[in-house]
């Protein structure tokens, strides 16, 4: 008998091993969640904090650079402008479509004013723009989208987190779908396997077994063919019957024919006791 594989373990430690990693990455998200506040919120995590009407230039950086003031406000209309010498000049129009948005664990809102693109370091002058009213004063955050998204990387903690979180969920499917592949071939083993086992049961017999029933039993011709000790099983030619049915149809014997002797039989009558008609006398005269 072909000896049973054995079924890998590795589809139930994957998914042990998923489930941990799941567990481990929600319960230090749990943790950090105060820390990842911080960096989404401007207040604490912006490059640049400055006071309309105040604040001179300030240098940027290269990047997608975003603008934002604290509470819900459409009133607030800014312009940049790059400084050369003691003057701002040029008004700079480059927009961008940056990843980065505010967002603060006790709830307060902030509005985007604006997003620049910044290609080499320069310094800049944040001015409010025409049709702002009543803007002096009002503090807004500049924070570059490429330092939000640094700062992730570079905290081991949050690092540690999302690759836990990322990869449990990603083996909690692979081994449960493992396992289903194997409980399949595990069944397919244990059918084969039982019927070895009762085929190693099972007596060896050479003698055939007997009909009882179906469509094997004898007819009643085959019956009477097997009484005469003919093979019941082959087939036997029957003559058409007979038109004449009715009539009888046996073959009769034929009487033996006389062989030798005279044909003559003496007569029966005597002078004692002649016939009682005259047909002697028809033979006589004849």
């Amino acid at each position: 008998m072909q000896a049973v594989p054995e079924v890998s373990p590795w589809p139930k430690r994957l998914l042990i091993i998923g489930v941990g990693l799941a567990v481990i990455g929600l319960t230090l998200l749990v943790f950090q969640n105060d820390e990842m506040n911080n960096l989404s919120d401007p207040r604490m995590s912006a490059d640049h904090s400055i006071t309309l009407g105040e604040t001179g230039g300030i240098v940027l950086e290269p990047g997608c650079w975003v603008v934002e003031v604290e509470g819900v406000t459409e009133d607030v209309i800014l312009e940049l402008k790059r400084v050369e010498g003691a003057s701002a000049t040029e008004v700079i129009e480059e927009k961008c479509k940056p990843n980065y948005e505010a967002l603060a664990g006790d709830g307060s809102s902030f509005t985007n004013v604006g997003k620049w693109s910044i290609d080499e370091e320069i310094e800049v002058l944040v001015s409010p723009a025409e049709g702002c009213v009543d803007c002096d004063g009002i503090t807004v955050y500049l924070t570059n989208d490429a330092t939000y998204f640094s700062s992730f990387v570079s905290n081991p903690t949050l690092v540690v987190m999302f690759g836990a979180c990322g990869l449990g969920f990603l083996l909690i499917p692979l081994g449960w779908m493992l396992m289903m592949i194997n409980r399949g071939q595990a069944a397919k083993i244990h059918l084969v396997t039982n019927q070895h086992i009762l085929e190693a049961m099972a007596p060896e017999s050479e003698e055939q077994p007997i009909q009882t029933a179906g469509p094997d039993i004898l007819t009643t011709d085959q019956i009477y063919r097997l009484m005469k000790g003919e093979d019941p099983t082959t087939l036997v030619e029957r003559e058409p019957p007979s038109p004449f049915s009715n009539a009888d149809t046996r073959v009769k014997p034929t009487p033996p024919s006389s062989t030798g002797g005279s044909s003559n039989v003496a007569s029966g009558f005597t002078p004692e006791k002649p016939p009682k008609d005259d047909s002697w006398k028809k033979w006589d005269e004849a």
